[in-house]
């Protein structure tokens, strides 16, 4: 992801540490947390630009409108809507959309691993309700959906200040010696 000017400083630093946090997971083939932190990432990204949707539309629109494009993908912005569910609440790939049948279970492929020769042996074994994904290229997906999603900001003011509201309820932190100072400010002015 690259820099973007006009943002608060710690609104980039957070989107700057998630996208390296995902960076040092997948170095290390900590592939669940990985992937936890992609999809995470797609909620949270979603959610600067509700515009009216609820949380699930609001990844459903991004994943379709910014993951899939960026990506080679044999799967709908639902079926990774349920990889997500599955992932973040129980580290698999079930979740009530699979189990209900209206979406296909994710595996991973990963590396070197070919996609679709796992997809030919899956298919070749019976199983026909899941879709494969390669790690690397839904990482890689995510980084160039989050910098189309940002260089779109540019060329719509109205989005722009969309989504520089909804950063700004973001999590940030004061350091330590800033909190002190103010209190050492405020006990000189109060005598």
């Amino acid at each position: 992801m690259k820099g973007k000017k006009g943002y608060p400083k710690m609104y980039m630093t957070n989107l700057f540490q998630l996208v390296d946090s995902i960076e040092i997971t997948f170095s290390k083939r900590y592939f669940a947390p990985c992937l936890s932190l992609i999809y995470s990432g797609i909620d949270i990204v979603s959610s600067l630009d509700r515009n009216g949707r609820n949380s699930k539309e609001a990844f459903l629109y991004w994943t379709e409108n910014y993951l899939l494009k960026s990506g080679e993908f044999d799967c709908t912005p639902l079926e990774i809507y349920a990889a997500r569910c599955g992932i973040i609440h129980t580290f698999t790939a079930y979740s009530g959309l699979s189990d209900k049948n209206k979406a296909r279970k994710i595996i991973y492929s990963w590396g070197n691993a070919d996609p679709k020769k796992v997809d030919f042996i899956k298919n070749d074994l019976g199983n026909h309700d899941t879709v494969v994904v390669h790690i690397d290229e839904l990482k890689r997906a995510f980084g160039l959906g989050l910098d189309s999603f940002y260089g779109e900001l540019s060329q719509n003011p109205e989005k722009a200040k969309r989504v520089a509201k909804q950063a700004g309820l973001w999590f940030t932190h004061l350091d330590k010696q800033i909190v002190e100072d103010y209190f050492e400010v405020k006990k000189n002015h109060v005598k």
